[in-house]
This record gives structure tokens, C-alpha cells and sequence, in this order.
């Protein structure tokens, strides 16, 4: 029997492999093109961006029980905006990890619009059309009473003619207003940063060339380590810091995990946000990139974690 709908979720390990190899564990996006150093996860999806017969597009696999009602929910709602707000599709069990048990994932895909993510936009584009735009976007919202309840300058793209569109859309209800906070840390964001009519070319290059103390080591996955006197601690793609400095080491970010020591000399592993994956309380720390594994290490004795972090096996 097949899998309910609503609760078809998997594991954060069986995304990440089927992505590897679409074309054994898709049923019908065997031929799309993943990009895994986009591969993140949240509270209830896990996404990846992905070209489909040459277009762009984000991908969604639920990890949470109730992911997949609320996406459906989501995705009536802004399939029904005039103008549609996002070009969001479902596919119900379309990863298969286990005909014997007949386990399935659902996945939904999002097309990503043509433009410029407003989290680069912001520092090159004019003041005056970028607030233009979010007052056309929010009164869109108004007219069609629609709160996203995920408005944020990563989930924005801003077309050539200055319009918004949204992206991550699964999480949109019917409500108005919920967004206001939101958009006001945007158009403060704005304000402080973008370029008003009158900038000229010095300004525009400093705008895209923010500088901070210390050494800034190659961009991985969104995220910048930087080196200083008082430790490490990393920007993202915006030049703006994420996680503050206050590790001894750390390495690059790969597959939204890095290994990080702290001034204690204890080892842990955060997400890209900061998040312990696994705590600081190990001499050293080994990911398997193949199989997602971590050992954890304190003297001779090995704890074993999951690629989500979870204990294993002591």
C-alpha cells in the first residue's frame, strides 16, 4: 500500500543521495541537474536548486510530518493570486528509497523567476525603484489577502523591470498583515544600503566591495570564513556576519556542516547558521562525505552520528 500523502516524508540523507543520482532515484525529474552546494534544510523541507529541461528551479522534499499538507495548502493558494504569485508543482511519491517497504518521497518544485535575488540587488540597484517595488509587492499581497510568513531579501527576486517575486512560497496562508514586520526590516535594509539616484561609479564599486578586518577565505555554500585576531567566524554572500567570531578553527562549509573548534579546544560541528549539528564536547570530529556519517572522537572512544546529527551507535 502506498504511502498517505500528508505524512509521505524521508530522511534528510535520502534527499541528499537521490540528488546524486536522479536518474536512479526519481520517477519522472530523472534528468534534472542538481546543484549540491545549495543543499539545505530546514524545519520542514529539505531543498536543493536544480536545472529542468533548462530552467531553474528550486526543490522541496518534506522532512517533517505535516510538511506536505501544508505545502498543498500553500500552493492552491498562491496558484490562485492574480497575477500568480509562484509556479509551485507536486509530485506525490516521486523519490523512491525502498519499493520493498513501498517507501516514498514527495517532492514539490518551484521555478525560479528570472532576475536578481534582492540580497545582491540591494547593494547595486536604485533606492527609489527597489521601495517602488515592495510597495507594488505588498499591496499585491493585500489585494489577494496573502501573508507568506517567509519574506525575506533571500526569498525575493527582482525582475528586470524592478518587480518582486517570491520564491520558498510553501508556506503562504490566507491572512493579511502578517508579513509587516518583515518587510519593514527590508526596506530599513534598503534604505541603509542601496544606491539613491544621484551615486556615482566610486560608490557603486565600494557598494559591492564591503570590507572586514581579517583574512576573507573563497565563498562556500553561502557562507565566508573570516580569519582575525579574535578568531573565526563567517559572512554570508552579502558581506554581512551570520555567525560572529568566537571559534579557534573551522573550515569551509560543505554540505551545510562545518567543523569548528572552540577557544576551549573542543570540537562540534554547526550548520550554516550557526546551529550545533553536533555540541562541542569531542577531540575531534571525522564526516564520512559518503555515506553522511560523523565520528566523534574523545581520547579513544568513538560516538557515531547521522547525517541529521542523531546518536547511532556509542
Amino acid at each position: 500500500m502506498k504511502s498517505d500523502l500528508y505524512h509521505n516524508t524521508g530522511s534528510r540523507l535520502v534527499f541528499r543521495d537521490s540528488i546524486r543520482h536522479p536518474e536512479v532515484w526519481f520517477m519522472t525529474l530523472r534528468k534534472a541537474q542538481f546543484d549540491e552546494q545549495t543543499l539545505t534544510y530546514g524545519k520542514y523541507f529539505t531543498e536543493c536548486e536544480a536545472i529542468i529541461k533548462g530552467k531553474r528551479y528550486m526543490v522541496y522534499a518534506p522532512t517533517h510530518y505535516d510538511a506536505t499538507r501544508r505545502a498543498l495548502d500553500s500552493m492552491q493558494i498562491i496558484n490562485n493570486t492574480r497575477p500568480p504569485i509562484g509556479a509551485i508543482k507536486f509530485y506525490a511519491e516521486e523519490i523512491t528509497y525502498d519499493t520493498t517497504l513501498a517507501s516514498y518521497v514527495n517532492i514539490f518544485t518551484e521555478k525560479i523567476p528570472e532576475g536578481t535575488p534582492l540580497s545582491e540587488a540591494i547593494y547595486t540597484f536604485s533606492q527609489r525603484e527597489l521601495l517602488r517595488g515592495l510597495r507594488a509587492f505588498k499591496r499585491m499581497l493585500s489585494d489577494n489577502n496573502i501573508s507568506l510568513n517567509n519574506v525575506d531579501i533571500d526569498n525575493i527576486i527582482v525582475g528586470k523591470n524592478y518587480e518582486w517575486h517570491a520564491i520558498r512560497c510553501l508556506y503562504a496562508t490566507y491572512a493579511k498583515r502578517k508579513d509587516n514586520n518583515a518587510f519593514k526590516a527590508i526596506k530599513e535594509s534598503i534604505e541603509e544600503y542601496s544606491l539613491r539616484d544621484d551615486f556615482n561609479a566610486a560608490e557603486l564599486a565600494a557598494a559591492v566591495r564591503r570590507e572586514y578586518p581579517g583574512i576573507m577565505l573563497p565563498l562556500c555554500e553561502r557562507r565566508r570564513r573570516v580569519v582575525t585576531k579574535d578568531g573565526v567566524g563567517f559572512i554570508d554572500d552579502r558581506d554581512i556576519m551570520v555567525i560572529e567570531v568566537q571559534y579557534r578553527s573551522a573550515t569551509d562549509f560543505y554540505e551545510n556542516r562545518s567543523v569548528v573548534t572552540t577557544f576551549e579546544g573542543r570540537v562540534g560541528i554547526i550548520d550554516r547558521y550557526g546551529k550545533y549539528i553536533i555540541p562541542p564536547q569531542y577531540d575531534r570530529i571525522e564526516f564520512d562525505h559518503q555515506n553522511g556519517d560523523s565520528e566523534a572522537y574523545v581520547g579513544n572512544e568513538v560516538t557515531i552520528y547521522d547525517y541529521n546529527g542523531e546518536v547511532v551507535e556509542r
